[in-house]
């Protein structure tokens, strides 16, 4: 049997955003495909630092706004990464969105709301195999690894005490 590349499953998921819109008042429609493991690991490490330890018992206030702060620093290289849009004549622009310096066709970074960047980032990390099912901010907790899905190199909370925030060799 000769294998035909309709017989593939991409990598590849087609996103329609919930905020962006096109001037027709239909929604955005971005592409988002995995990003090899090396690539994510580098962007997940451009972030210095983690999130203090929560005690348990004592509510923290703040540390929701921390990890979704933290969640959202990320979009911008993981969307610009992984993200494309396809024009009606078929022609692909690489990378859909944009942030710095602009990019012919793309469409500027900062009018994609935080749902829509959490949208697009919940499709580049389950396709990455950084989550299983629908990612949050919290799958990234203060301990080592992706959050704890079971995937190499990953703990539950609490568990180790190594520096590196996503689980690369010390």
């Amino acid at each position: 049997m000769e294998l035909e590349l309709d017989d593939v499953a991409l990598p590849i998921l087609r996103i329609e955003l919930d905020d962006l819109k096109m001037k027709s008042g239909k929604p955005f429609v971005a592409f988002v495909e995995k990003l090899p493991e090396e690539q994510m690991v580098d962007i997940m490490r451009t972030l210095p630092g983690e999130f203090p330890v929560s005690v348990p018992g004592v509510p923290d206030p703040d540390e929701g706004e921390r990890k979704i702060r933290k969640w959202l620093a990320w979009a911008p290289a993981l969307i610009q990464a992984a993200c494309y849009s396809v024009r009606a004549d078929g022609t692909e622009i690489r990378p859909a969105f944009y942030w710095g310096e602009s990019t012919p066709g793309a469409v500027r970074g900062s009018f994609l709301s935080a749902r829509d960047r959490t949208k697009l980032m919940n499709g580049i990390l389950e396709l990455s195999g950084w989550a299983k099912g629908a990612a949050a901010p919290a799958a990234f907790h203060g301990g080592v690894g992706g959050g704890g899905d079971g995937g190499a190199g990953t703990l539950d909370a609490g568990q180790g005490e190594r520096p590196d925030p996503v689980g690369g060799g010390a």
